[in-house]
């Protein structure tokens, strides 16, 4: 995995979600995972978290006290990938990654989450050599919106989106490929890229994208 804009500095932003949810996380050189969760308490809310290591190991876990913020920092043995599980029982909870902190969301997960509130813009990588961008979106149960915007890596608008259950096609201008886009305005339903790697950050120090990628794009490694 790498961060193909870890030389950009932008704030970390908070993701509201019901439902759950895991990030992969990323320690580059064995540093703890630092992160916060805000647990919330509807339904009666049942809060837990767990950590584990790229092998199923559990490192870090506990149940989460109802309306209480915890600013996490997660030892771990070395470093490497890791995932953040996170569920709620419908009662809603939050996420912030610390600034710097590599923390993206796989699509594609089958949990019953939502956006609860408008997420930041989300960021994904859009390989060398990719000409359109082609995804599937759908709204999930409950979901606060689905119209949404694709903006190029200088932040234009190149496409709006307004579909529910339908294929989305995204023109790359030439030079705009190897980069990243990002969302704005969207609402975390069912997004499925289908020739680009599906993962999503809130920020370009935050996105992880696969090995054979960054390999083939020469992208950076994290080490």
């Amino acid at each position: 995995v790498v961060c193909p804009g870890a030389q950009a500095s932008l704030a970390a932003e908070a993701q509201f979600f019901q439902g759950p949810l895991t990030f992969d996380l990323y320690s580059r050189h064995g540093e703890p995972l630092i992160f916060t969760t805000w647990a919330g308490h509807a339904w009666g809310g049942i809060n837990r978290f767990v950590v584990t290591d790229d092998k199923g190991n559990q490192i870090a876990g506990a149940r989460l006290d109802n309306d209480a913020t915890v600013a996490h920092n997660i030892e771990v043995p070395h470093p490497g990938l890791y995932h953040m599980g996170y569920t709620d029982k419908g009662s809603g909870w939050q996420f912030q990654a610390a600034p710097g902190q590599a923390a993206t969301i796989a699509m594609g997960q089958s949990g019953d989450f939502r956006s609860t509130k408008p997420l930041p813009d989300m960021y994904f990588y859009v390989p060398v050599g990719t000409r359109t961008i082609e995804y599937f979106y759908a709204k999930k149960h409950f979901q606060i919106g689905g119209p949404h915007q694709v903006l190029d890596p200088d932040g234009h608008l190149q496409q709006s989106v307004n579909v529910d259950g339908d294929y989305v096609q995204v023109p790359v201008p030439a030079g705009m490929d190897g980069k990243l886009w990002r969302f704005h305005d969207a609402s975390l339903g069912l997004f499925w890229f289908s020739n680009i790697p599906n993962y999503l950050a809130v920020s370009p120090q935050g996105l992880l994208v696969p090995r054979e990628v960054a390999l083939k794009d020469g992208l950076r490694l994290a080490k």
